[in-house]
C-alpha cells in the first residue's frame, strides 16, 4: 500500500487562504456584534446632545446599534427640563433611523455623491423616529 499523495502546493495555498478568510470574517462579525452596544451608546449620546440643544432631554435604559439604519433604544423618556423631572413622552422602544432633509443631495464634505442619508448624524435636523408602545 502506497501512502496518499500530498496535495499540490496551489491547492494547499488556496485552502489556507480560504480558511484564513473565513477566520477573519468570523472575527470581524464577532467584533461588530460585541461592539454594537458601545456604538449604540455613542450614537444615543450624540442624539441626546442634539436634542438638548433644542430643549428636549432624553434618558434611556439600553442602546444598541443596528448596522445600517441607526440605533435602537429601549425604555426612553423625553423630558422638558434639564433636571429630568417633567417627563413629556415615555417610549418602550425607540429606533432612531438615519435620514436626510428634503432635497439633500449628499454633497457635503466627505459624503459620497448621490447618497443623501450619509450625513444624518452630522446634520442639524431631527432624523426619522420610529416608536412603539409610547405614552
Amino acid at each position: 500500500m502506497n501512502p496518499p499523495e500530498p496535495l499540490p502546493k496551489k491547492k494547499r495555498r488556496l485552502r489556507r487562504f480560504l480558511l484564513g478568510s473565513l477566520v477573519f470574517l468570523l472575527l470581524l462579525a464577532g467584533g461588530v456584534w460585541l461592539g454594537r452596544q458601545w456604538i449604540g451608546d455613542i450614537l444615543a449620546a450624540e442624539a441626546n446632545s442634539r436634542l438638548a440643544d433644542a430643549g428636549v432631554f432624553m434618558s434611556w435604559e439600553d442602546a444598541n446599534w443596528v448596522p445600517g439604519p441607526g440605533v435602537s433604544l429601549t425604555n426612553v423618556t423625553l423630558y422638558r427640563d434639564a433636571a429630568k423631572t417633567d417627563a413629556a413622552v415615555k417610549v418602550s422602544h425607540l429606533r432612531l433611523v438615519k435620514d436626510s432633509p428634503a432635497g439633500a443631495t449628499g454633497t457635503r464634505e466627505g459624503s459620497p455623491p448621490g447618497n443623501p442619508t450619509w450625513n444624518c448624524w452630522r446634520a442639524r435636523h431631527a432624523c426619522r423616529w420610529r416608536t412603539s408602545a409610547s405614552t
